[in-house]
């Protein structure tokens, strides 16, 4: 496949970005542990949770879009408080890599630097109505199912893995895994 500098340009922004929202802003874990910007109007009073655009791993025009969308669609505030938290937050902060030259693309449960193959199909689930309706989206959706393609190919037994070697990551240590062998 040959890329056009507009599209290695692309990928060098979206690398540099999700390398640099790293180093100024907070670990999402952390963040998420009290309540952040104004609660809806509603009897839950539900905080505003979503990182700083500048600090969210990922950003897609289609699903800010539906966010919008379905805030001025629901009657409850705190329902479309909730909606507007959780339906974005895979790609606000769970997006660890991401290469669209390289088309590989890592994927964190949250809390866990692994990416599980589970867990990833039912994050990016939601988001596959929108792939037509936005490239740089349905670009990260390939990455990701390329990546774990890679995975399953050369450990076909394992469910959940550490980060690709062209991340540049540092893979997680596991405590509960020490002393452990594995015998297929």
């Amino acid at each position: 496949m040959k890329l056009g500098f507009t599209s290695l340009v692309s990928a060098a922004v979206v690398a540099s970005a999700i390398a640099g929202a790293g180093a100024a802003c907070p670990d999402f874990t952390t963040y998420a542990q009290t309540p952040q910007g104004n609660p809806s109007s509603g009897p839950l009073a539900l905080p505003y949770m979503r990182p700083s655009p500048e600090c969210r791993t990922f950003n897609s025009s289609a699903v800010e879009k539906v966010v919008e969308d379905m805030k001025s669609r629901l009657k409850d505030p705190d329902l479309a408080r909730l909606f507007e938290n959780t339906f974005p937050n895979t790609l606000d902060t769970t997006v660890k890599y991401f290469n669209a030259t390289e088309n590989l693309a890592f994927i964190i449960t949250g809390d866990i630097t692994a990416q599980w193959l589970r867990d990833t199909a039912n994050q990016f689930a939601p988001y596959h109505v929108l792939l037509a309706q936005d490239k740089e989206l349905a670009t990260l959706v390939k990455a990701v199912i390329n990546n774990e393609a890679r995975y399953v190919s050369e450990y076909p037994y394992c469910g959940a893995f550490q980060p690709p070697p062209e991340s540049g990551l540092s893979p997680s240590h596991n405590d509960w895994a020490d002393g452990v062998t594995v015998n297929p």
